[in-house]
Order: structure tokens, then C-alpha cells, then sequence
């Protein structure tokens, strides 16, 4: 962790925490805020929560008592020296609604955010942090740590794992039984595309040559879903994207291009016939994926191949604690999982036996079904729940399980909606996230553009608000995603400095945090993205004039979000 970043960041979310005061906008707006004359009131904060489980890392701050003014009767704005020209620029209408929200959004000036406050300062106008500003460069300084964890741990790990998981396998596929050519050639051509897209000058075995290179090429080209030439079932392609082309990127994307296969390249369990089974997987080939699957576990076993455990352990660990849980199966889950049946993952014999073979996966289809389709392996009909699933898979780098993934799953066909283009949900909405989390204003916006119409919506919604996590659950923390969800979460719930609104101006303060909310959710998802984060970059700090008691910086005022983003930058420190 770059340690001059890590102090800055937790300075600023300190002394934020400990006072307070408002808001800057998502892309193309501005903020204006009116900051009432007001003596300060002491209210105390809610009892800190319980602790949670210290694997997570997560402490709770506990609040000293707030100093919040009341709601003001004086409506006239207090104004810096340099906001005049800004307040006179203002039409009478906008003069007015200020007056009477307290919050104004207006057209945006031109110029990055750095530029504008720099320039606001040297004209003495007051600058607003709002508290999305805050979750980004709490976030921009955690992508900086990533990118050098993933250079110097991550990178080297990923080599030295693929190169012991192709020597391994090459060295038994001479010697496999019959009933196993299949399921070497599988894990073999899975490790190889790896190899390609981490080393594009990498030979692939002769006897995978041909395979390997249509596999690439469809990463580097293809935009959706096809099917797979090394696994034989569908994989999405457009995740691939912008870093395709490994002949022209940096060594950076490469890994991030050979991650983002292995957590894409499924090994699907279910086939098309059997029980509640669909799509375009046949039989032949889940048991041929089992198998492969059970190959590589036994490869990634500490006792087996300690030094192809040990790589993977260190990659996945860290993201485990980052992200959350594997939402797929992972090489070390199924170990686990056929150990319930009494597999001996040292013996080929029994990964050979299809009686067993198929336990597993039965037993795989009923305790281990991912909550998130990403377009890779397929679905299944749950004929006695009555409900589409998604097939349980095998990944080496699996898809992390996070509650607001679950949620946009779960109201998009075939969830939600009926059959028939113009009937169907097809793209999740950011309210959806942020109304599921609490936000009045982001429910109303729902209720605006029909989505209750939508056949099923309303009741998918309802379920999914009653399992959400209580408010002090430990699924809030148990990672540092959920954290920053939670952070989200706090900051569209009222706060105990809301009570210096009054009636008129606390509807607008909610769609202020709607609209405050959108922008750090999506920083918080392209936050999500696991491999790829900027090795050996640095926080920009613009030159800032030297301060004087004319210069007047506000932070808006939720002490209890702010908190709560502190607390995700110290789990992460910790962690």
C-alpha cells in the first residue's frame, strides 16, 4: 500500500466523519449548496453495533456525539466571497428553489473535477465534497494497492501456477486410461489458452495446436456468446472486450486477460436430459467436465502439488477477502464437496469411475447452483421449485458472489417478465440496486417508469427485500465489497444530521442521494472488476492555493456513511 495515500485518505475520512456538511454531482451537473446560519446542537449517534466475525477484518467506528445545526428560519443562503458572480448568474426561479430545498443542481463547468475546485478556491468560491467524491478516492487508493499486490504477488503466482498445472498435466496425459483421454485433453487445452494469452509467443502441445488457436482467436474477436472449441459449451466472449488483442497490450492486461479466461472458461456439471437439464451441454460432456474439474483440484491440492496449491491459494485468497465468496465452485470447493462422498482425488481410478462421477455431480446440482448467470455454461428448470437455475460449474478463478449482482439477477428475464420481446426485462437499472438498499427516491423513480407493471417485478422485489441481511448482519462486511455496499447503503438511509432539514428541503436532500448514491455505485462496480487494476499508479493531487480564511471547503454532512467508508479503508489496510 502506497502508505502516504493510505494516511491522506483515512485523514480526510476522519475529520469528515467528525463533522459534517453538503454535497457535487454525477457527470454533467453542478451542486449548489445554501448553508444555513444556525447555532450547533449536540445530538448523540445510535449504540455502535455488534462486532462480526474477525476474519472480516471490519471494525465499527463508533461516533462521537454530532454537532448539527437546527433547521434554520433564516432562508437566506450564507455565501463566500467568490460565489456572488455565481449567485447572481442564477435566475430568480433558481434563487428561490434554493432558498427553499437548500440543494440546486445546475448545468456543469467545463473542466475536470480537480480543475474546477482549484479554480473555485483561487476565486475564494466555496467547494462542496460530496460524498460520492469521498468513495472514489477511497476506492481510487485501494485500485492503487491492487495494482501492486497483482504485479508483485499476483502475476509471478499466476506464472508459476500455470507453468507447474502444464507440466503436471502433460507428464500423466501419457500415461492416463482410456476413460480419462478426454478429460486430460480438456484441462490441457483450458491451461494452454491461458498460457497463449499471458504469452502470446507460448507453443501450444502439437496435439492442441489447431484448438488453441481458434480459442484465442475468439477471445481476441468474438463479441458475444459461442461456443467454446476447448470446452464445448458456451462461453461469452464479450467479456474479453477492450484488452483482446495480447500482441499490442502491456503485460498487465495479458494477466488480466489470462484471469479474466480461467474465471470465464466453465466447467459445466448438468447436462441436457437429466434432471430439470437444458441447453446445448450433453451428458457426455459434464461427466468429461467433472472429471477435468477433479483433475485440476487434484493438481491444486497442497499435498499433492504444493507449489501449484501454494499460487493459486495466494491469488484467491486476497480476492476472497476483496470480493466475497466463489459463486461458482472453485478447484479447492469440489475437493470438499466429493469429500462428503468419500473421494479419493489421489487415485485417477476413481475420477475414472462414472458411478461416482455422477454422485458428485448430483450432489453438486443440489448443494452448490451459483446465484449469477454471466452468460458462461447455462440454465436449469428446478421442476420442484418451480424456478429457473443456473447449473452448477467448476472454475478456477471463480465469480464472486455479491449481493447487488444477486439483485440485478434476479429482476431481468427470465426472473422477471413474461415471454415475448416486448414483455421481457432484459437490463437490470441502477435504482434497482439502490431502491433494494433503501432509497425512497430510488423506488419512487421505479414507480415512475412502470417497473411495477412489469409482469412479477413488484413481487421479486418484495422477496428480495425480506432476505436482505438485517442491519447489522455480518454479510454487510464480509468483504471489502460488501462493506462499500453497505457504505451505500448508510449513506440513502436518513441520518441523525437530517434533522437540521426541514419538510420542503428533505425531499430534495433524498434525490440528492439518489442521484449522489448512482455515481458511487458505479464506481463501486467497476471497483468489482477482480484483475486489472493500475500497477505502480498514484493518486493525482492537483496544486491547490495556499489556504486562508477566505477559502471555505464543506463536506456533506452523513457522519454515519462517512464512517462507514472509513471502516471499509481500514478492513482493507487490515486485511
Amino acid at each position: 500500500m502506497h502508505h502516504q495515500s493510505a494516511t491522506a485518505i483515512a485523514s480526510v475520512l476522519l475529520i469528515a466523519a467528525a463533522c459534517g456538511t453538503p454535497p457535487a454531482p454525477p457527470p454533467q451537473k453542478s451542486l449548489i449548496v445554501a448553508v444555513p446560519k444556525a447555532v450547533p446542537i449536540i445530538i448523540k449517534p445510535a449504540p455502535a453495533p455488534p462486532p462480526v466475525p474477525a476474519w472480516t477484518h471490519w471494525k465499527s467506528i463508533e461516533l462521537p456525539p454530532l454537532q448539527a445545526p437546527p433547521a434554520p428560519n433564516d432562508a437566506t443562503p450564507t455565501r463566500s466571497v467568490g460565489d456572488e458572480e455565481r449567485w447572481n448568474a442564477l435566475s430568480l426561479a433558481q434563487q428561490e428553489r434554493l432558498r427553499r430545498e437548500r440543494i440546486l443542481w445546475s448545468e456543469s463547468d467545463t473542466g475536470a473535477t480537480g480543475v474546477r475546485i482549484r479554480q473555485r478556491l483561487q476565486n475564494k468560491s466555496a467547494v462542496v465534497l460530496t460524498f460520492d467524491t469521498l468513495f472514489h478516492l477511497t476506492h481510487a487508493a485501494m485500485d492503487v494497492a491492487l495494482g501492486d499486490i497483482e504485479e508483485r504477488v499476483w502475476q509471478p503466482a499466476l506464472i508459476r501456477m500455470l507453468a507447474r498445472l502444464e507440466d503436471r498435466l502433460a507428464l500423466e496425459a501419457k500415461s492416463a486410461r482410456a476413460d480419462l483421454v478426454l478429460a486430460y485433453r480438456t484441462a490441457r487445452g483450458l491451461v494452454a489458452v491461458a498460457q497463449k494469452l499471458l504469452h502470446p509467443n507460448a507453443t501450444a502441445p502439437p496435439d492442441l495446436t489447431e484448438k488453441v488457436r481458434a480459442e484465442v482467436t475468439k477471445v481476441q474477436k468474438e463479441q458475444g456468446v459461442a461456443s467454446s472449441d476447448v470446452l464445448s459449451v458456451p462461453i461469452n466472449y464479450g467479456v474479453f472486450g477492450a484488452i483482446a488483442d495480447t500482441n499490442s497490450v502491456p503485460e498487465s492486461a495479458r494477466f488480466q486477460l489470462a484471469t479474466a479466461w480461467l474465471s470465464s472458461a466453465s466447467l459445466v456439471l448438468v447436462g441436457r436430459g437429466e434432471e430439470g437439464g437444458m441447453g446445448d451441454v450433453s451428458v457426455a460432456t459434464a461427466r468429461v467436465h467433472m472429471r477435468t474439474a477433479l483433475l485440476l483440484a487434484r493438481l491444486l491440492d497442497a499435498s499433492f502439488e504444493p507449489e501449484a496449491a501454494a499460487a493459486w491459494e495466494r491469488i484467491e485468497r486476497t480476492t476472497n477477502f476483496i470480493w466475497g465468496p466463489p459463486d461458482d465452485l472453485s478447484p479447492r470447493d469440489l475437493a470438499l464437496l466429493a469429500q462428503r462422498i468419500g473421494a479419493l482425488l489421489s487415485d485417477t481410478r476413481w475420477i475414472a469411475d462414472v458411478a461416482r462421477v455422477d454422485r458428485l455431480r448430483n450432489l453438486a446440482r443440489e448443494n452448490a447452483a451459483p446465484d449469477i448467470f454471466d452468460g458462461n455454461g447455462s440454465l436449469t428448470l428446478d421442476a420442484r421449485a418451480g424456478q429457473i437455475q443456473v447449473v452448477p460449474t467448476v472454475r478456477v478463478f471463480p465469480l464472486r458472489d455479491t449481493m447487488d449482482g444477486f439483485v440485478m439477477q434476479q429482476l431481468v428475464f427470465p426472473f422477471v417478465g413474461s415471454e415475448g420481446a416486448a414483455k421481457r426485462r432484459t437490463s437490470p437499472m441502477v435504482d434497482d440496486v439502490l431502491a433494494w438498499l433503501g432509497s425512497s427516491a430510488a423506488r419512487d423513480a421505479l414507480r415512475e417508469v412502470n417497473q411495477d407493471a412489469i409482469e412479477g417485478y413488484t413481487k421479486a422485489f418484495d422477496r428480495l427485500v425480506q432476505a436482505k441481511p438485517s442491519e447489522h448482519g455480518y454479510e454487510w462486511h464480509a468483504s471489502v465489497y460488501a462493506s462499500s455496499l453497505d457504505v451505500i447503503r448508510t449513506y440513502v438511509l436518513p441520518s441523525v444530521a437530517d434533522a437540521r432539514t426541514t419538510s420542503t428541503s428533505r425531499e430534495a436532500l433524498h434525490r440528492h442521494r439518489r442521484n449522489v448514491a448512482r455515481a458511487a455505485w458505479a464506481r463501486l462496480r467497476q471497483f468489482s472488476t477482480r484483475f486489472g487494476h493500475r500497477a505502480g499508479a498514484t493518486l493525482a493531487t492537483a496544486a491547490t492555493p495556499e489556504a486562508d480564511e477566505d477559502h471555505v471547503v464543506f463536506v456533506e454532512e452523513h457522519p454515519e456513511a462517512i464512517a462507514k467508508l472509513l471502516g471499509t479503508f481500514r478492513q482493507f489496510v487490515r486485511g
